[in-house]
């Protein structure tokens, strides 16, 4: 038996309340007729007081309505064989997915580690009667939040992180937060720990690949692929050369980050053929992070700048369009909406001023900087947790019995055995109504 509300149980000091009723309730005066009395003149008869408990049957009624209505707010819970059975064929699951840029890099798959990361999320929380997947780059601040998470669940609970474990971004001391009675299990993505640990360096035109061996530290160049953008660029074939110059000068000035496939992101320059098709497709953002990417978009200092002495001929903008930046004259040079770029769906940029103009290197260099992850000092971390750290670190969900903490009564809101006490109060309060009548109606009655 556990008690999910344990506060309530003070109230059984209430209990001594029908004592002092009925310590403190007045008896009626018994009318003794006597024949030599009846000469007398009639006296009014007054209720008496006695130091000794009256009506005990009642009185019993009235504690055991009292007792059960504290029980039932304490909220009892009783884990029989089978509850216990049923409730441990249950578990909740949360799945913490590391996004940090780290996990960015591509794998020997072809897929980056984070989308990786993803496809093992949604099988572990197929696997689970009930599950939470929590995508963010921090993944050490969000082992306390899936904590106080499960304690809100019945049955066992585990939590599940998928990362490439820096030790700059996440270590052993940040699962001390997770309840030992949840189960730990721990999936390694992305670089190899430690020693042979491979560190990936990206710039605008190579990747460098370094590896530490026994001393030693070798290194592999090799062609990065998008031209170091992670930003889809539509425009004319003639433009092509252009644009892409652009792209480099963009990365000069930003830092490109590996692609994430989570938020598909395009620039639309003047005269691409398939700016029409695009068009049509577009409708307003439906995605917090497009809004945001807008909103860092249009304060971007240097696209400011850059635009402000553009000219453009069309000075309009309807929905479901959304004008990002304005030239001097206050119109719109750059805009955007949520439109379908090479059969998918992206947050599109269109812009109307020339594509060898200043303002597009500045656009670039925007929208990558907008939807790429910002680099962290944890980041810069190049060791990572070894295999036989997180292997300490892994346990197995326990089973819910009797003997567990007040944290395991939590875990069961909603689950009570009150309902049975409840019950019991209605049944005791009809029978304080039967006993309250017939003592009254054993009372002697009053007589002059």
């Amino acid at each position: 038996m556990i008690w999910q509300n344990l506060w309530a149980l003070a109230g059984l000091s209430l209990l001594v309340l029908p004592v002092l009723i009925h310590l403190l309730s007045r008896k009626r005066a018994v009318v003794q007729q006597f024949p030599t009395l009846r000469f007398l003149n009639v006296s009014r008869l007054l209720p008496t007081r006695s130091p000794n408990l009256s009506d005990i049957p009642l009185l019993l009624v009235r504690l055991a309505i009292v007792a059960a209505a504290v029980l039932a707010l304490a909220q009892p819970l009783w884990l029989s064989a089978t509850r216990k059975q049923s409730r441990n064929a249950t578990l909740a699951r949360v799945i913490v997915v590391d996004t940090s840029r780290s996990m960015l890099v591509g794998t020997a798959n072809g897929k980056t580690a984070v989308d990786s990361a993803r496809t093992f999320a949604t099988n572990l929380a197929n696997d689970a009667s009930t599950s939470v997947v929590l995508q963010t780059a921090s993944p050490a601040t969000a082992l306390a939040g899936a904590d106080a998470w499960l304690l809100t669940q019945n049955g066992r609970g585990d939590v599940v992180v998928i990362s490439d474990f820096q030790t700059g971004a996440i270590d052993s001391a940040a699962f001390a937060s997770i309840s030992t009675r949840f189960g730990v299990r721990t999936i390694r993505l992305g670089s190899v720990p430690n020693s042979n640990a491979g560190i990936v360096l990206h710039t605008a035109r190579t990747n460098v690949t370094a590896v530490a061996d026994s001393g030693r530290i070798s290194a592999d160049w090799t062609p990065a692929n998008s031209g170091g953008s992670s930003v889809a660029l539509v425009s004319t074939s003639a433009d092509r050369s252009i644009v892409e110059a652009a792209r480099d000068a963009a990365n000069t000035v930003t830092s490109p980050s590996p692609p994430d496939s989570a938020k598909p992101t395009a620039i639309v320059f003047p005269g691409a053929s398939e700016t029409s098709a695009v068009q049509l497709s577009a409708k307003a953002p439906d995605a917090a992070w497009m809004a945001q990417a807008m909103l860092r978009v249009s304060e971007n200092e240097l696209l400011i700048s850059s635009v402000a002495n553009e000219t453009t001929s069309d000075t309009t903008i309807a929905a479901p369009f959304a004008a990002i930046v304005r030239n001097q004259s206050g119109a719109p040079v750059v805009y955007a909406a949520q439109g379908t770029v090479n059969g998918a769906t992206h947050l599109t940029f269109f812009q109307r001023s020339s594509s060898s103009s200043l303002s597009s290197a500045a656009l670039i260099a925007a929208v990558s900087s907008s939807v790429g992850v910002a680099s962290d000092l944890a980041e810069s971390e190049t060791t990572s947790l070894s295999d036989d750290a997180l292997q300490r670190l892994e346990r197995a969900p326990q089973d819910i019995d009797v003997g567990i903490a007040e944290s395991a009564a939590s875990a069961s809101a909603g689950m009570s055995d009150g309902r049975w006490l409840w019950m019991l109060v209605l049944v005791l309060l009809g029978l304080e109504t039967l006993v309250r009548r017939k003592s009254r109606d054993s009372a002697l009655p009053e007589r002059a």
